[in-house]
C-alpha cells in the first residue's frame, strides 16, 4: 500500500460509498490523508449537531481544509433527537459560528439551507454568510421553510439602506464615507482610472446592503411556503434582475411556494434558463405574464407544472395556455411534468402532436398524472409519437384504484413504444407480483409504485425535485422530496 501514488489512493477513495469510509480511509497513515482529505471534504453534509461541530472544528483546528469544501448541505441539519426544548434547540446553532463556517469555506460553489439551520438568522440578517461581494456560490437552496417567526430576518436584509432624498447627491457624485473604496462604488468608478461606470451601477451598489453572487446560476426555493411574495420575492428577484448577472440563471425552483404570476415580470430578463419548477403553486393561473416568461424561455430542457393537490387537479390553466407553453419549449424540452392539469384533454394532446414534426421529439421525461380526462385511446396516440420517451407517469390517470386495468395498459403501452422502460402508476397499486407482466416488473420506493422493464432499475429515474446536485450526494430530506415522496 506505500507503493500506490496519490492517484490511485485519490481513485479508491472516490469509488468509496461514503465520507464515513473516506475518513476511515484517511486513517491508514499520512500518505493516504494527503490522498483522501480533498474528496472528503469536498461535499459536505450536516445532519446531527455531532457532525456540525465536527466540522466546525476542523475548520479552526486545520486552516488547509477550508480551501477543500466545494458544497455543503444543512437542509437536513437538525436538533431533533437531542432532547432539547425549543429554546435551547435555538441556542444551538447561532448565527455568529454558522457565519464564521460559511466564510471559513473560501471555495465554496453548491449551499443548502433548510428550516433549521434559517431559523439561526431569525433576528440577524443573511448578507454575511450569503450574499455578500466576496462569495463564489454558483448554487443556492432553501428548502421546506414554513416557520413564519423566522421571517422577519428574511425580510430585513431586504430593506432599503438609502432613502430616495439622497439619490440625487449620488448623481451629482457626492459621496460622505470616509472609505475610498465606498466613495469609487459610489461615484460610479472602477479601481483603475475612477471610470464612470453609469448611474445605474452606482445606484445598485448603494440602494442595497446585500448582493447577489456574481456566479450564481441555480437557485431554490423549495417547499418556502412561510415567504411572502409582496415582501420577499419580488423585491429579491427585482434586484436580481436589475443586476448584470441575471442572464447568468440556468435552474429556478419555485415548487409548492405561494407566488403569482406578477413575479414572473420581475424575471422579465432572465431569458436563458434551462430548468424550472412550479411544481405545487396552486396561485398561479393561466393568462398572466408566467404564459409570456415560458414563451420567452426557449432554453428548457425541464419544465415541472404538476398542479395536482392531495390527488386532485386543478383547473388554473385553459387549453389555449398549455398549448402554447408546450409550442414554445417543446422542442428542446427533455422533461415535461403536467400533471394535475384537469384541461389536459384527449382533444388537447391531439392538437399538441399536429404542432410541427420537432415538437416534443427529443422529451424523455413525461408525467401525466390525475389528469383525468385522458381516455386510452389518446394515451395511446399521443406516445406513438414520442419516440425518445423513457419514463411515463400515469398514476391516477387511467386506473381508477382498479388493478385490472393495468395488465391492459401495460400491453398497450409495449406495443405502441418499446423505448418506454419505466412505467408510475401512484402510490394506490402496491401489489407487486413475482411474475412479470409483459416484461414488466413492479417495484416500489416509498409512496410511489412503478414498472419497468430491460432490468432498469425504476426508483432514482425522475426526480420530483430540480436535482442540484448527483442523486449520490442528496441529503435525507432532499432525497425525501425527489423520490420518495
Amino acid at each position: 500500500m506505500r507503493d500506490l501514488s496519490l492517484e490511485l489512493v485519490e481513485l479508491i477513495a472516490q469509488h468509496c460509498p461514503s465520507s464515513k469510509d473516506r475518513a476511515s480511509l484517511c486513517r491508514v497513515n499520512r500518505w493516504f490523508y494527503n490522498g483522501t482529505i480533498r474528496l472528503l471534504y469536498r461535499n459536505v453534509m450536516l445532519n446531527t449537531l455531532n457532525q456540525y461541530y465536527a466540522f466546525g472544528g476542523s475548520l479552526k483546528a486545520n486552516h488547509n481544509n477550508r480551501c477543500y469544501t466545494r458544497r455543503l448541505d444543512l437542509s437536513s441539519l437538525t436538533t431533533r433527537g437531542a432532547r432539547l426544548t425549543k429554546r435551547e434547540a435555538d441556542k444551538v446553532i447561532v448565527a455568529e459560528e454558522l457565519t464564521e463556517i460559511l466564510r471559513n469555506c473560501y471555495y465554496l460553489e453548491e449551499l443548502s439551507i433548510g428550516e433549521q439551520t434559517l431559523r439561526a438568522y431569525a433576528n440577524s440578517s443573511l448578507r454575511q454568510p450569503i450574499f455578500h461581494h466576496e462569495t463564489r456560490l454558483t448554487t443556492i437552496e432553501f428548502i421546506d421553510i414554513g416557520d413564519r417567526s423566522m421571517i422577519p430576518g428574511l425580510e430585513r436584509f431586504l430593506k432599503v439602506r438609502m432613502d430616495r432624498s439622497t439619490r440625487p447627491r449620488a448623481r451629482a457624485g457626492w459621496a460622505s464615507s470616509t472609505q475610498d473604496a465606498a466613495k469609487s462604488e459610489l461615484l460610479g468608478e472602477d479601481e483603475e482610472g475612477g471610470k464612470d461606470v453609469g448611474l445605474k451601477e452606482a445606484t445598485t451598489v448603494v440602494h442595497d446592503d446585500w448582493l447577489i453572487p456574481a456566479k450564481l446560476e441555480s437557485i431554490s426555493f423549495y417547499m418556502c411556503v412561510a415567504l411572502s411574495q409582496e415582501n420577499f420575492f419580488i423585491p429579491f428577484f427585482d434586484t436580481f434582475a436589475a443586476s448584470e448577472h441575471c442572464q447568468r440563471l440556468r435552474k429556478l425552483d419555485m415548487a409548492y411556494t405561494r407566488v403569482t404570476g406578477r413575479l414572473f415580470s420581475s424575471l422579465r430578463k432572465v431569458t436563458q434558463l434551462t430548468h424550472l419548477s412550479v411544481k405545487g403553486c396552486h396561485v398561479l393561473s393561466c393568462c398572466s405574464p408566467f404564459i409570456d416568461f415560458i414563451e420567452n424561455s426557449h432554453d428548457l430542457v425541464e419544465l415541472n407544472m404538476d398542479m395536482s393537490m392531495n390527488g386532485i387537479g386543478s383547473t388554473r390553466f385553459c387549453a389555449d395556455c398549455l398549448g402554447r407553453i408546450v409550442r414554445s419549449v417543446g422542442r428542446k424540452i427533455k422533461s415535461l411534468d403536467m400533471g394535475g392539469h384537469d384541461g389536459l384533454t384527449d382533444t388537447v394532446l391531439e392538437r399538441w402532436m399536429k404542432q410541427p414534426s420537432d415538437l416534443l421529439q427529443h422529451v424523455k421525461y413525461v408525467s401525466l398524472a390525475y389528469c383525468r380526462h385522458i381516455s386510452q385511446d389518446g394515451l395511446r396516440a399521443f406516445i406513438a409519437g414520442l419516440p425518445h420517451l423513457f419514463y411515463l407517469n400515469l398514476a391516477q390517470i387511467a386506473f381508477k384504484r382498479d388493478f385490472r386495468l393495468v395488465p391492459p395498459l401495460l400491453e398497450m403501452i409495449h406495443s405502441t413504444n418499446a423505448h418506454i422502460k419505466v412505467l408510475e402508476v401512484g402510490c394506490t397499486h402496491r401489489r407487486c407480483d413475482d411474475e412479470p407482466l409483459y416484461g414488466w416488473k413492479p417495484a416500489m420506493n416509498g409512496r410511489r409504485f412503478f414498472y419497468s422493464r430491460d432490468e432498469v432499475e425504476p426508483r432514482f429515474v425522475y426526480s420530483n425535485k430540480i436535482l442540484f446536485t448527483e442523486q449520490e450526494q442528496l441529503s435525507p430530506l432532499n432525497r425525501y422530496w425527489s423520490f420518495i415522496s
